[in-house]
C-alpha cells in the first residue's frame, strides 16, 4: 500500500461558479474527515494533507474552513 507516501493528488476541478466550487471543496473536506478522523487545523492543512488540488479562488478571496465546509473570505 502506499504507507508513508504523500497521498495522490485530489484534483477539484473548476465546476464553472463559485458556488459549485465550494460544493465540491466541501465534499472532500468531508470526506478527508470522514476518514481520517482528524479536522485539518486550517485550509493549507487539509490540502497539505489530504492531496486535494483545489481551483484557483475567485479574486481577492481565499478557501477557508468554516465548520464542516470550505467558504471564502477576504484575503
Amino acid at each position: 500500500m502506499n504507507q508513508g507516501t504523500a497521498p495522490e493528488p485530489i484534483v477539484v476541478p473548476d465546476g464553472g461558479s463559485t458556488e459549485a466550487n465550494l460544493n465540491q471543496l466541501s465534499m472532500a473536506l468531508r470526506k478527508y474527515i470522514a476518514g481520517s478522523h482528524s479536522v485539518p487545523k486550517d485550509f493549507n492543512d487539509f490540502l497539505a494533507k489530504s492531496g486535494v488540488q483545489p481551483p484557483p479562488a475567485p479574486v481577492g478571496k481565499k478557501y477557508v474552513i468554516q465548520g464542516p465546509a470550505v467558504g471564502l473570505a477576504d484575503q
